[in-house]
C-alpha cells in the first residue's frame, strides 16, 4: 500500500476531513493535498511520525467517547459491546449496546479500502476495549490505565 492511500485511509478512521488533519498536524493543507494525491512524499521519517500521530488521534477520541459515554451511564463498564477492529488489529469503531449504532469512525462503505474493519464481529467489556485502547501504544501502561480510569468511577 502506498503512502498515500495509507494517509487517506488513517486520516478517514480519525473522522477528521483533510483539513482538519492537517491543522492538527500543523500541515499546510496544500502539502497534505500533495501527499495524499502522491504528487510528493515526504521523508520515510516523516511518514512515520504523521501515521503515528494520526493513529494516537484516532485512539484519543474513541477513547474520549467510550470513557464519556461509561462516565455518563449510557454505557456501564460491565456492558458487552461489539467491536470494530482494522487490518492492523487496531480497535477503530464500536457499537453501544443500546442504540446499535456505531461512535467513532465515520467510515461508509464505498469510502472503505478494507470491508473487513466495519465488521462489528467481536465482543467485549466496555471497559476491557477501553483499556486495550490505552494500553496499546506505548503511552499508558496497565497501571496507569488503573489510575486514570477505577473500577469504582460509575
Amino acid at each position: 500500500m502506498s503512502f498515500a492511500e495509507t494517509l487517506k485511509e488513517e486520516i478517514e478512521k480519525t473522522g477528521l476531513s483533510s483539513l482538519q488533519a492537517a491543522r492538527l498536524l500543523e500541515v499546510p493543507l496544500r502539502t497534505m493535498e500533495d501527499w495524499e494525491l502522491s504528487n510528493s512524499t515526504p521523508p520515510e521519517y516523516v511518514q512515520k511520525a504523521l501515521l503515528y500521530c494520526l493513529n494516537a488521534i484516532r485512539e484519543d477520541m474513541i477513547t474520549a467517547e467510550l470513557d464519556s459515554a461509561i462516565k455518563s451511564g449510557v454505557v456501564k463498564s460491565t456492558d458487552i459491546i461489539k467491536i470494530a477492529r482494522d487490518r492492523y488489529n487496531r480497535i477503530i469503531d464500536w457499537e453501544d449496546p443500546y442504540e446499535k449504532n456505531s461512535r467513532s469512525c465515520q467510515m461508509e462503505g464505498d469510502d472503505v479500502k478494507d470491508i473487513d474493519a466495519l465488521r462489528f464481529n467481536q465482543s467485549m467489556t466496555a471497559r476491557n476495549a477501553l483499556q486495550e485502547i490505552c494500553t496499546r501504544m506505548p503511552y499508558l501502561s496497565d497501571e496507569d490505565f488503573e489510575c486514570l480510569y477505577p473500577l469504582d468511577y460509575e
